[in-house]
Formats: C-alpha cells, sequence, structure tokens
C-alpha cells in the first residue's frame, strides 16, 4: 500500500512540475507562452494600444498589440482569446473564439484580420468586430491577454458574452497562458 501512495505522489508532482494546471473541469492541461514583442509581461502597455473612448479620457490608438505563441500539441483544434480587466470587475475589453488552430500570431493593428468569431465587450450590445484597448478609470490597472488552445470547435455565434466562451471551453482547454500588460488612467 506504502508503495501505490508514494508512487502516486511522484506521479503528481511529476505533472504538476511540468507547467501544468487544472482547468474548471477538473482536468489537466498544459501551460502555453504567450509573448509580444510590443510589450513584456507585467510591463505598461503601449499609449497606441490604449482606446480612444469615453469623451477624450483616453485618446490612444485603440491598436491591439502584436501577440504570439505556438501550438501545444496536434490535438489543438483551435483557440480562443480574452482581456480582461479583473481591476474593474473582469471588465471584458476583447474576445475571439475559434480561431483555426493554424494561427500563431495577431499581427500589432492586425484584430479585424483574424478569422475566428467575436465575442461582445463589455460596452457593447454587439461585437463590431474591432478590439477595444485600455481606458482605466484609475492607477494601476492590469489587462490580462489569455489565449486557451482547445480540443473541439466551440461553434459559439457572434456576439456571445463572457459567460458562454467558459461554459463552451469547460472540458476542451489543452492549455492556457496569459500575458498581462498594465496601464494607469485616464489613459
Amino acid at each position: 500500500m506504502r508503495r501505490h501512495i508514494g508512487s502516486a505522489l511522484v506521479i503528481t508532482l511529476l505533472v504538476a512540475g511540468c507547467g501544468t494546471t487544472a482547468d474548471d473541469a477538473g482536468g489537466v492541461q498544459a501551460s502555453l507562452t504567450v509573448t509580444s514583442d510590443d510589450f513584456a509581461n507585467g510591463t505598461e502597455l503601449p499609449a497606441w494600444a490604449t482606446a480612444n473612448a469615453l469623451g477624450g479620457q483616453c485618446t490612444g490608438d485603440n491598436t491591439n498589440p502584436e501577440l504570439t505563441w505556438e501550438s501545444p500539441s496536434a490535438a489543438t483544434e483551435g483557440f480562443a482569446l480574452t482581456l480582461i480587466d479583473p481591476d474593474a470587475h473582469n471588465f471584458v475589453h476583447w474576445m475571439l473564439a475559434d480561431i483555426p488552430a493554424s494561427t500563431t500570431a495577431i499581427a500589432r493593428g492586425g484584430s479585424d484580420a483574424v478569422s475566428g468569431v467575436g465575442g461582445k465587450s463589455s460596452l457593447s450590445s454587439t461585437y463590431d468586430g474591432t478590439y477595444f484597448g485600455p481606458c482605466p478609470p484609475g492607477p494601476d490597472h492590469h489587462y490580462v491577454f489569455t489565449l486557451y488552445a482547445l480540443d473541439a470547435p466551440l461553434n459559439l455565434e457572434q456576439g456571445f458574452s463572457l459567460a458562454d466562451l467558459k461554459d463552451a471551453m469547460r472540458g476542451h482547454v489543452l492549455a492556457e497562458g496569459a500575458l498581462t500588460g498594465l496601464r494607469s488612467g485616464p489613459a
């Protein structure tokens, strides 16, 4: 009996040490590295990436930063991407689902050129096909770009909500990675 418990502990430690995390469905998933030539994880997002919105509170170019990643496995059928501000009650800035598995980057300013289905931001009742950049009302907001590698298409309709996305992804996440940028407002 001790041999089995010890083996289980070793296997658990090996899996935990390989950069895996548990998904919402309790499965094990691998980590996915997301990078950008426009900002490093935990650093300030460029001013041009901020929104041009809210009556002049923010005066950026509303241009999405470049994002790159590698497909984690041959089982990847597609990707989903979110941009969330957790410091503003999980304000949704950008969501895409069913990004083709062959995609490994989104070019700077290329949000409209990405194949996939768009979800709605927290300011929009419908999805208008554009990235909505940060426009923080106060200091020290975090903007988390999260990429999910999925084992199946999600088949969501244009204008889906964050809750719709989370429900559709449950049990289908193979790997997940995040890249966080900072902004202090007004931008």
